[in-house]
């Protein structure tokens, strides 16, 4: 509903050519925004925890006291630095994911696809296919045969 009144505003008194395109990146962009807040808390949340496991192994050095404070003052000073190098990492992420969307990317299906995708039920080819995380599967019994007997 919200790309199609984006497309509406889009449109304007004009016909466009490309305003799904137009819409979609706009809706995009928008709930890409909203995700900076998350990010932000996530990696609080992170850097919280990981002074919380400081402060925890410090109890453990409570014979000695000067050693077990500067301990937590570096080891916390360090988190503090990376967990703002963090945030800049993640508002740098955000920037970039904003200012290109890659709608040409194979696993992204796009306008044109989704209307054949949905109506298309599609059919598994055996062979070799590699997996996401890289992985060769081989179907192919004459070849699965060739390498058992290696």
């Amino acid at each position: 509903r919200e790309i199609s009144f984006a497309i509406k505003n889009i449109h304007g008194v004009r016909v466009g050519l490309f305003t799904p395109d137009m819409a979609f990146e706009a809706v995009t962009k928008k709930l890409i925004e909203k995700l900076k807040l998350p990010c932000h808390k996530c990696v609080e949340m992170v850097s919280g925890e990981l002074s919380e496991v400081v402060s925890e192994l410090g109890e453990d050095m409570a014979r000695f006291p000067r050693l077990r404070d500067e301990t937590e003052r570096l080891a916390n000073g360090h988190i503090r630095e990376c967990e703002l190098k963090a945030k800049e990492q993640v508002d740098l992420m955000m920037h970039m994911e904003l200012a290109y969307m890659n709608t040409n990317h194979p696993d992204f299906i796009g306008f044109a696809n989704a209307s054949s995708g949905s109506t298309q039920k599609k059919t598994n080819t055996l062979g070799n296919q590699v997996i996401r995380k890289g992985w060769l599967s081989i179907a192919s019994s004459s070849l699965a045969g060739a390498l058992k007997n290696r």
